[in-house]
């Protein structure tokens, strides 16, 4: 529900443009300390799209507020390593 409402409340054209800036981002040239983690079931960011680390799931682009228990086992699993 909270997805819907966000993407309901967006002008069409500005949500487009960030979505395109977002996919066509060069992440490849930050500090390779980077972790990426990504919702399986992100329609926002499609995982094809992205190189990642860790995928959660059945996890939507909404991972934070949808899995916080999941997510957070998982970052202080990294951290501990």
């Amino acid at each position: 529900k909270i997805f819907k409402a966000m993407l309901k409340d967006k002008d069409p054209y500005f949500f487009k443009g960030v979505t395109k800036k977002m996919i066509s981002w060069d992440y490849f040239g930050f500090n390779s300390e980077v972790v990426q983690i990504h919702g399986e079931d992100d329609n926002t960011l499609p995982i094809k799209k992205c190189q990642v680390d860790f995928v959660i799931e059945e996890g939507s682009h909404m991972i934070l507020l949808t899995r916080p228990n999941e997510l957070s086992l998982l970052i202080n699993s990294i951290l501990s390593n």
